[in-house]
């Protein structure tokens, strides 16, 4: 059998990951513009924002590891082996590298902003401006019972898993089944063999990556977000030095879908 190493396949990954190249269309260009998609989204989401962009300047559209057409080895999707943001960071600067793109601004939605957060916080001579939108990153402010209701989940999560040996795989089968269907997230329900990267990276506090990003950052926000809601858009705030928000009225937590795209590019030109 042959090893490959991390790094190694890092950049095999960032080799074959799906892009979109869209040229600037007017010169002189900007920096090129790097957007990175949501959990369960592929490049199409972002498409018309970035064909509304690249009036300015370059934008590389990506289909990030395991979403669209971009494949993640099997190893990196495996309990031990799944991958966190960190890995997905790597394979952009990689990707970055393979493209001659010495610096370019990132734009990340949801799970895309995570990686935007490990980019700037580690990479930062990588990074110019940052723009996360509805970004995911931040453990959620938890009510007393929602924490009560999640201490239920995990103690049946549990007591399934420690009594496999007692009631064999099949029936154990059954109960994680129906533990799945009732009490996993649609995220969770969906993700298929993404499953343990999903529960790698939900898992993950980036308040402190956040703390180390100096970029210019603007962070854009539905008002009406029910999956990052927007007490979290006010403390990444208050963590990143140099940011600004935007919150847009009667939006969710895809404010891009409508003519939304339209809105927030016409905020978005002015402070690139």
């Amino acid at each position: 059998m042959t090893m490959v190493s991390t790094d190694l396949l890092e950049k095999q990954v960032a080799k074959e990951l799906n892009c979109m190249v869209l040229p600037a269309t007017n010169e002189p260009a900007g920096t090129p513009l790097l957007m990175l998609h949501g959990w369960g989204q592929s490049m199409i989401s972002l498409h018309m924002m970035g064909s509304l962009l690249q009036r300015d300047r370059e934008i590389h559209l990506i289909d990030l590891p395991g979403f669209g057409d971009s494949d993640l080895p099997e190893a990196a999707k495996s309990k031990e082996g799944a991958w966190d943001t960190r890995k997905y960071a790597h394979v952009i600067i990689e990707y970055m590298n393979g493209k001659g793109l010495k610096t370019a601004n990132i734009l990340g939605h949801s799970f895309g902003g995570r990686v935007c957060l490990q980019l700037a916080a580690h990479f930062p001579d990588r990074i110019e401006k940052v723009v996360l939108m509805d970004a995911a990153g931040l453990k959620p402010h938890r009510s007393l019972a929602h924490k009560l209701r999640l201490f239920k989940i995990k103690s049946i999560g549990s007591f399934i898993r420690t009594t496999r040996s007692l009631t064999g795989e099949k029936i154990n089968k059954k109960w994680h089944g129906w533990f799945s269907s009732k009490y996993g997230s649609t995220d969770y329900k969906s993700a298929s063999d993404m499953k343990n990267v999903l529960v790698k990276t939900v898992t993950e506090d980036q308040a402190e990556n956040a703390k180390k990003i100096k970029h210019p950052t603007l962070l854009i926000w539905g008002e009406n977000d029910q999956a990052t809601p927007l007490d979290q858009a006010h403390r990444l705030k208050s963590y990143i030095a140099n940011s600004e928000l935007l919150v847009l009225e009667n939006k969710g937590h895809m404010p891009y879908e409508s003519l939304g795209s339209h809105l927030i590019v016409y905020h978005l030109r002015n402070w690139l």
